[in-house]
């Protein structure tokens, strides 16, 4: 295949360009000093392009590049590298190295190198339907510690979506793309040198797994926004797990294939309120383990 991606970047005349930019060669350099070998191609995000790599010594990684090269998505790309090399847990993708590819049209496309895994999700349900139960209890709770963990750190994600959730035979769901997660106290400010680097032009996700004050946050900036915004998409992917679908208005303890074991959680965790919620990642997986199969 091919090894080019398509980028939209500022030209020489100062104007914006969509182009096919391709790699010099199959090999590529990371800050560590490693060179990897690039593979195949893998898929493509709205703003990053995937492929698989290997180190020298055959071990496989995935490596993505920005391939939208405005100013405002590579301050967000470095923000994401930042925070996910300074995250070491289990169920929160590893970045292994980062760097810049020198392609075509002499345009330096920044890239990521990280844990690679055989499927999200999104894709697990879609093509094999809904979880059993205890399957949706082990992938909610190493999110719930995922969750935990990068909270402590003073970031939210935003982001809490099946696609976005990497499934591992050793821990279970492994959180990624950080691509719109933001510091949420000044502790976390204060680590990553960073606050809010959403645009006022900026989306902050799909439509469909927002929660209330993000869907407030999109249309007015002054909007607060905090690490319970993260829970209630805790709720809409527990469902969505274990139903195949999206939850959309309320919910009916009839429509709960487990005959009503996690209606109230769900419930719960997707309360308009924040206060109505539960408080924590923390207390989200006590309230899941109490969940009695």
């Amino acid at each position: 295949m091919p090894k080019h991606i398509d980028i939209n970047f500022r030209a020489s005349d100062g104007h914006w360009q969509f182009a096919k930019a391709w790699f010099p060669n199959d090999s590529f350099n990371g800050k560590s000093g490693t060179t990897y070998r690039l593979g195949a191609y893998v898929n493509k995000g709205s703003n990053g392009t995937l492929f698989r790599c290997f180190d020298p010594v055959g071990r496989p990684f995935a490596v993505k590049f920005l391939h939208q090269l405005d100013d405002q998505r590579l301050a967000r790309f470095e923000f994401e590298s930042l925070v996910l090399s300074d995250m070491e847990h289990a169920n929160v993708l590893g970045v292994v190295d980062a760097g810049e590819i020198e392609t075509t049209h002499s345009v330096d496309v920044p890239f990521l190198v990280t844990e690679l895994f055989s499927g999200n999700l999104e894709f697990h349900v879609r093509n094999n339907g809904p979880l059993q139960p205890a399957e949706v209890l082990r992938y909610a709770f190493g999110l719930c510690d995922a969750l935990a963990y990068i909270h402590e750190k003073g970031v939210i994600h935003r982001d809490i979506k099946p696609a976005n959730i990497f499934i591992s035979a050793v821990s279970g769901a492994v959180l990624g793309d950080f691509g719109i997660a933001k510091t949420a106290t000044d502790a976390g400010t204060e680590r990553y040198y960073r606050s809010d680097m959403t645009m006022v032009s900026e989306f902050v996700g799909p439509v469909l797994w927002l929660s209330p004050e993000l869907a407030a946050y999109s249309r007015d900036k002054k909007q607060a926004v905090d690490h319970r915004s993260d829970l209630f998409q805790v709720g809409l992917v527990v469902w969505y797990l274990l139903t195949a679908e999206i939850p959309r208005g309320g919910l009916d303890r009839a429509d709960d294939p487990t005959g009503g074991k996690f209606i109230d959680l769900v419930q719960k965790l997707t309360k308009q309120s924040p206060d109505r919620r539960y408080q924590s990642a923390k207390e989200t997986k006590t309230a899941l383990q109490a969940v009695r199969l």
